[in-house]
């Protein structure tokens, strides 16, 4: 197996600042993982963090790991990151095995068919707690797993431990690891890039957007308002620049923020046909107009310098701005018509780099 050393966990360690909210860093006070001889389907993992900073999102939030929380629950999960190469293990929690009491003070899933996690709960002021058993949990137990993250989301709210610790097991015996009273940790570990979060905004602007910056800062501020996480570019082109050039062009998913793939890749994209239109704002709902800004071909170059109004610097109606429909996932989606710079009709795609 190869090693990478401590330095690696170390170094995808980082504070949250983005919209997602301020990650939450516990105090471990065990963290359990077996791998019995029988084979995987025995792997167990028990994690414990009791810390009284705890806090929950409010129902319907999104912190809200349920179906009704916002974007429909959005991604929780559960996440075993070891050094030393020993495995980096990431497990859905689905948002309708998620409950809360009527108080809301705690967030409840079961999985009672234990092909995710037979219980996660995480209660406001007091603890987060997982117990998962099964070969979904593929951690190799050794000697150099230590120190070991461990990050709980709820939608976008995530729960961070690091054990670290008090060593009762250090898994040289390749069959338990078990640590505990770890402090918490400088931050979470970084999320492993595997989609893109796409919506159109649910306001909507007329030409003057404050130029490509300020189109972007739209994106942005949507963004944040609804808890999604990452960094927000507008598809918009003006006289310069255009999302072909600007743009992180992904190889993971384009993904509306109710889990619909809207393309598989930068690549599929731009190939003219969208999987699904993007017509769900940054909350999950359908916007209020089925118009956006775009000035840009549906293979992401510029439609036309003359089209941009005035580099989204002009509210008047001298100039025109071109157009597309949020209601197709053929090209039309990006580019339809020319409108008046003056009309306030048009919304803004928004995607994450």
């Amino acid at each position: 197996m190869a090693r990478f050393g401590l330095s690696i966990l170390a170094a995808s360690l980082l504070v949250s600042t983005t919209a997602f909210g301020a990650d939450q860093l516990l105090l471990g006070k065990k963290l359990l993982i077996k791998n019995p001889p029988a084979g995987s389907s025995g792997n167990k993992l028990v994690h414990l963090a009791k810390d009284p900073s705890i806090t929950l999102g409010a129902a319907g939030s999104a912190g809200d790991p349920q179906c009704t929380g916002a974007g429909s629950g959005g991604s929780s999960l559960l996440r075993i990151l070891a050094s030393g190469g020993a495995g980096d293990v990431t497990i859905p929690l689905p948002c309708g095995g998620w409950t809360t009491n009527g108080a809301n003070t705690l967030y409840k899933y079961k999985d009672p068919t234990g092909a995710s996690c037979k219980l996660i709960l995480v209660k406001a002021g007091v603890l987060a707690k997982a117990v998962c058993k099964g070969a979904q949990l593929a951690i190799d137990v050794d000697a150099n797993m230590a120190p070991v993250a461990v990050v709980t989301t709820l939608n976008a709210e995530s729960y961070c431990t690091e054990f670290g610790g008090t060593v009762t097991k250090d898994g040289s015996d390749d069959k338990t690891f078990l640590r505990k009273e770890s402090a918490a940790p400088a931050g979470c570990p970084a999320l492993p890039d595997t989609q893109k979060l796409v919506f159109v905004t649910s306001l909507t602007y007329d030409g003057n957007l404050g130029g490509l910056v300020g189109a972007d800062e739209k994106c942005n501020t949507h963004a944040g308002l609804a808890g999604l996480p990452g960094t927000y570019k507008a598809w918009l082109s003006d006289s310069v620049a255009s999302p072909s050039t600007r743009f992180t062009h992904a190889t993971v998913p384009y993904v509306r923020v109710d889990d619909v793939v809207v393309a598989n890749n930068w690549a599929d994209l731009t190939d003219g046909t969208l999987a699904a239109a993007i017509d769900v704002n940054e909350s999950g709902a359908a916007p209020p107009d089925s118009y956006a800004w775009t000035n840009t071909n549906p293979d992401g170059t510029a439609f036309s310098a003359s089209t941009s109004c005035g580099d989204w610097l002009d509210d008047s109606g001298a100039s025109d701005g071109r157009a597309g429909e949020s209601a197709y996932n053929t090209t039309l989606w990006t580019s339809s018509f020319n409108d008046d710079c003056s009309n306030s009709f048009e919304a803004l795609y928004c995607f994450q780099q």
